[in-house]
């Protein structure tokens, strides 16, 4: 359901405006009002169903390219132990979000909305992911 062109990658600018709202917040669960601050400006005024769309898949696009960073930087650093683990509690994470975002989606089931349920929960669980990411990252890193 995330149909964004490869084309159309978050801007610099877009991926800077998350980077500084995390760093401002010191990353965590505090964070999670970043969420959005690629997407509603995106919006603006244009409330058209696939442009809305499309601006929260730009939102995911720069948290999942958080996440994907951070997840690799873990795998570097941590210890085989906590590797083995993490690779097992992604996959299951990402089986948790799809079918997490599909019964948000389905509540819509039939309607133009579906869409934009999938996408937005996309988004906001893969931010949620990539800011507990970054905390077990910190962790490594202090032990």
């Amino acid at each position: 359901m995330l149909s964004v062109q490869a084309s159309d990658e978050p801007t610099l600018e877009q991926v800077d405006t998350i980077a500084n709202c995390v760093a401002a917040h010191s990353g965590g669960y505090p964070a999670m009002t970043c969420f959005g601050k690629v997407m509603d400006p995106c919006i603006g005024s244009n409330y058209t169903n696939a442009h809305m769309i499309y601006c929260a898949v730009k939102e995911y696009m720069v948290w999942d390219q958080r996440l994907n960073a951070t997840y690799k930087e873990a795998l570097k650093t941590a210890s085989k132990n906590v590797v083995r683990s993490l690779k097992s509690a992604q996959e299951n994470w990402v089986k948790f979000r799809g079918d997490d975002c599909s019964a948000n989606a389905l509540i819509y089931e039939g309607g133009t909305n579906a869409s934009l349920a999938m996408s937005v929960c996309m988004g906001k669980q893969t931010a949620v992911r990539s800011l507990q990411l970054q905390s077990l990252l910190e962790e490594i890193r202090v032990r």
